[in-house]
Order: structure tokens, then sequence, then C-alpha cells
């Protein structure tokens, strides 16, 4: 039994964002002005800060939800790169 479900993300969806991506930097490479070029710079950071913050908050559940499965703190922590407090 898997205790960890696979998330499935469909290929045209990464292939979107790949090219949304590149048309951002696209778009950033022909502002001259340097005050628009620094809010799109922050903007862009700002993306990338939110989409690793919910990926760390997924491993922090799924690790919780490890925990309450009975798998053993220090196995997670191992596996999952968490503090055992973070876990527990």
């Amino acid at each position: 039994m898997d205790l960890i479900p696979i998330q499935r993300v469909p290929k045209d969806w990464l292939k979107d964002k790949g090219e949304e991506i590149l048309n951002l930097v696209r778009n950033y490479k022909k502002i001259s002005d340097q005050k628009l070029r620094k809010i799109f710079y922050l903007l862009i950071k700002s993306a990338q800060l939110s989409k690793k913050s919910s990926r760390k908050v997924e491993i922090i559940e799924i690790a919780k939800n490890l925990f309450k499965a009975g798998i053993s703190v220090n196995i997670i922590s191992q596996i999952t790169g968490l503090s055992t407090d973070r876990i527990a």
C-alpha cells in the first residue's frame, strides 16, 4: 500500500507553464525603464517564492500524515529533511 499519493501533472500544463515563464523572461528583456524592470523582477521572484513555500507546506502535511499512520519520526525526518520538531 502506497502511503504517499502521487500527484500527476498533465504534460500540457507543464508545457504551458514553461512557455509562460519564457514569455515573462522575453518581456523582461524588452523593458528599458529600470523602475518597471525592478517591479517586474520582484513579481517573478514573488511567484517563485510562493511556489517554493507551497511545496514546503505539502511536505510538512505529508510528514504529519505519515506520523499519524505510525511511521517513525526519525525515518520521516531522514526522508523529508524536516526536523523532528516540525513532524510531531
